[in-house]
């Protein structure tokens, strides 16, 4: 193209050979105009037509053969590539779904639809696959090119058009879940439990109801609710999809609003209530109010589900120290303690499968009734160890009898203690359960004589352990009483 002028000029006198010449760049000038016109033109070429300095040159050529001005003026060329820039950030935001924590991390919409078992169009993922690279290894080749922000390459084939294509069938595909799909692809990448739990179990609701219809290939069209591939694999519409992606995030803003029971949040997902939900759960939601910036109710709402998580994690712990209070002899003073009483009435209540329809607002109520009677914040971690406790009641008893409690009493178990080690050092013995056993003496020994519930919970507040030793304790009491037993006989005689 760049030497049509200079041929020009070399043949204008051959009449012949200048008519010939002339019906030639009427040709190829006219595929330029198509090309422009119709928009069927690559990125690389928009390129070299902007930095191409004869283009004022053969416009001069167009105008001298009859025809207008086929290549756009610089202006018109900007405003190409600034179309092409834009519709491939159309393509991006369609294909590319990341989260505000962490920029490295995104889904790729085939992979994510995938995941959910929902079918991307032929057309569409063909598209993907043949045309779109997002491993830097292949896409570094001469044929792809990363462009602008892009995380991905593009083929250099590619035409304005044809992004705009399939930006259109993206769009037309994507309708039914376009609104949800940040919060689909936000969820999964932060691996949220509940909001999974909650998907699926709306998922099998919905594949339920179409079970009902007759399950036949036939009735199961690409416009249909649920299709059969090959392998006999139910895949889900996109139309289905997007009804319930809608049915899962009002799930979500009923917990954040309040509006959820404690029922309604574990009654799909049996570990809810355990310490991996109340350490990210409770955190991704929070996340999830601000980065798709819902209003304060929502914020509220994530301090209020926090606290019925709070307080039905903790409640066999609850239960277990009101237990404590009527069996243990040394709790009965604790126990007709007036002030007591409305916790006592929480464990009664968390017994029974009516607590289980307690709103966050109730539960909040509640918790904040537990922590003030335990003077504690909502961090409850130490009370952890009542059901320990109360599993090793017998072994409770054993100290209690023998009085190992108090200045004199601590004296005694420490003397018997190091007696039993003397004894055992030239015997083969599993050093783990003695060695257990005088950390779970040291956490018992608040239990044997409490001055007041207020004293008892300030002192277990101190322990960073003694749970998994007074286990071993438990397991091995018969064993500790029979050492305790021999040192008694052996002292005797001293």
């Amino acid at each position: 193209m760049q030497n049509i002028h200079s041929k020009y000029l070399s043949i204008y006198c051959n009449y012949h050979r200048y008519l010939e010449w002339i019906s030639a760049v009427k040709r190829i000038l006219l595929i330029w105009d198509e090309k422009f016109t119709t928009k069927n033109i690559t990125y690389s070429t928009i390129i070299a037509c902007v930095s191409c300095s004869g283009v004022s040159t053969l416009n001069n050529v167009s105008e001298v053969v009859g025809l207008r001005s086929v290549i756009p003026e610089f202006d018109y060329l900007e405003t190409m590539n600034d179309l092409f820039i834009s519709n491939l950030d159309t393509l991006s935001s369609y294909l590319i779904y990341g989260s505000f924590l962490h920029e490295d991390k995104y889904w790729e919409l085939n992979s994510l639809l995938y995941e959910f078992s929902v079918q991307v169009p032929e057309d569409i993922l063909y598209f993907i696959m043949k045309k779109i690279c997002f491993n830097q290894d292949n896409g570094s080749s001469e044929d792809y090119t990363k462009l602008g922000s892009c995380v991905f390459y593009l083929h250099n084939s590619v035409s304005l058009l044809d992004l705009v294509e399939i930006n259109a069938k993206l769009k037309e595909f994507l309708k039914p879940i376009d609104k949800n799909l940040k919060m689909l692809a936000f969820f999964t990448l932060e691996n949220s439990k509940i909001f999974r739990s909650y998907l699926e179990k709306h998922k099998l609701r919905e594949e339920e109801a179409q079970s009902q219809h007759s399950f036949s290939p036939s009735l199961y069209s690409l416009n249909s609710d649920v299709t059969v591939d090959l392998d006999d694999q139910c895949n889900i519409s996109v139309h289905l999809f997007g009804k319930i992606l809608e049915f899962t995030k009002e799930s979500i803003h009923d917990i954040l609003l309040g509006k959820a029971t404690y029922s309604d949040i574990v009654s799909c997902n049996e570990s809810m209530s355990k310490n991996y939900f109340m350490n990210s759960e409770v955190t991704i939601l929070q996340q999830y109010v601000q980065y798709f910036k819902l209003s304060e109710e929502y914020h509220q709402g994530c301090k209020d589900v926090k606290s019925m998580l709070i307080l039905f994690q903790y409640s066999h712990h609850i239960i277990a120290l009101c237990e404590i209070c009527k069996t243990f002899e040394t709790f009965k003073n604790i126990c007709s303690d007036s002030t007591l009483k409305p916790f006592i009435d929480i464990a009664n209540e968390l017994k029974t499968a009516g607590s289980k329809k307690l709103s966050t607002t109730q539960a909040k109520e509640k918790l904040h009734v537990v922590t003030a009677i335990l003077g504690l914040s909502e961090n409850l971690e130490c009370i952890k160890i009542f059901s320990a406790i109360l599993k090793n009641k017998e072994f409770y008893n054993f100290l209690y009898y023998h009085q190992y409690f108090g200045k004199e009493g601590n004296e005694r178990f420490r003397q018997k203690y190091d007696l039993i080690t003397a004894q055992l050092q030239h015997q083969d013995y599993n050093d783990t359960v003695l060695n257990h056993l005088l950390v779970a003496y040291t956490l018992m020994v608040p239990f044997l004589n409490p001055s007041s519930l207020k004293q008892l919970i300030q002192e277990i507040q101190t322990f960073s352990k003694g749970i998994n030793q007074l286990k071993t304790v438990n397991e091995n009491l018969t064993l500790i009483l029979v050492w305790f037993s021999k040192a008694e006989v052996s002292s005797q005689y001293h």
